[in-house]
């Protein structure tokens, strides 16, 4: 399931130098995504080769959404896709590609961010409201056009409202598709429930900043495209 990522400021595609071995997607097409990392961990480079270039704009994207630091995302985004080819065959075995690497980009990401900022709690990098946020527009084809400018506008006006961590999973929910368990994973809970009440948390708060039509129509939309796809 594919949906178009949150525009970003600056938004900007990463590329690192991969060797050249010319993947062909049409060779992997049919695979599920437990097959193609099984392939990659057993050392197919066309497969890592596909794995990067399917996930590495939505990993740079999310890093975006903690840091603005480009250079340093940059670094970490080179670091962490140079560690996954030098260990892929001690690599925990995933039935989701993109979690996996969501998960396991933010534990790296987050831990250069502390020791940039000298802090020993994870929590206090990104709890500060600014550090996550993300805006619907069209041109990234988040929203389409049943939306007016106004109810546009309303919308983001209602999600700058949330907190951090209801921002992140509303992100990873809707936009990136993620299950109640992944996003618990993501986020440290113990419970899948935690999750869960914390999307709907976020949910009721937009309702609170949302005249009730266009809040239904925001969900009606984003649940049926789920659906959909």
């Amino acid at each position: 399931m594919k949906i178009s990522k949150p525009e970003v400021s600056n938004k900007k595609s990463f590329y690192l130098q991969t060797s050249n071995h010319h993947n062909k997607k049409g060779d992997y097409k049919n695979l599920s995504d437990q097959d193609l990392w099984n392939c990659f961990v057993s050392g197919d480079e066309g497969a890592f080769v596909l794995i990067y270039q399917n996930y590495v704009d939505t990993l740079f994207n999310y890093g975006l959404q903690y840091t603005k630091d480009e250079n340093l995302l940059k670094d970490t985004l080179q670091d962490f896709f140079i560690y996954l080819r030098e260990k892929s065959s001690r690599l925990s075995p995933t039935n989701s590609i993109k979690f996996y690497l969501l998960k396991s980009f933010k534990r790296r990401l987050l831990q250069n961010l502390n020791s940039l900022k000298k802090k020993n709690k994870m929590e206090e990098v990104f709890m500060n409201e600014e550090l996550f946020k993300f805006e619907l527009s069209y041109e990234t084809k988040l929203i389409d056009r049943q939306f007016t400018n106004h109810q546009l506008d309303a919308l983001n006006a209602a999600i700058k409202k949330l907190s951090a961590k209801e921002k992140e999973v509303i992100y990873l929910f809707f936009f990136e598709n993620l299950t109640y368990r992944e996003i618990s994973e993501i986020q440290g809970y113990l419970h899948i429930s935690s999750a869960r009440r914390l999307v709907y948390k976020a949910l009721d708060q937009l309702r609170l900043n949302l005249k009730m039509m266009l809040f239904l129509l925001f969900v009606f939309h984003e649940f049926n495209r789920l659906f959909k796809n």
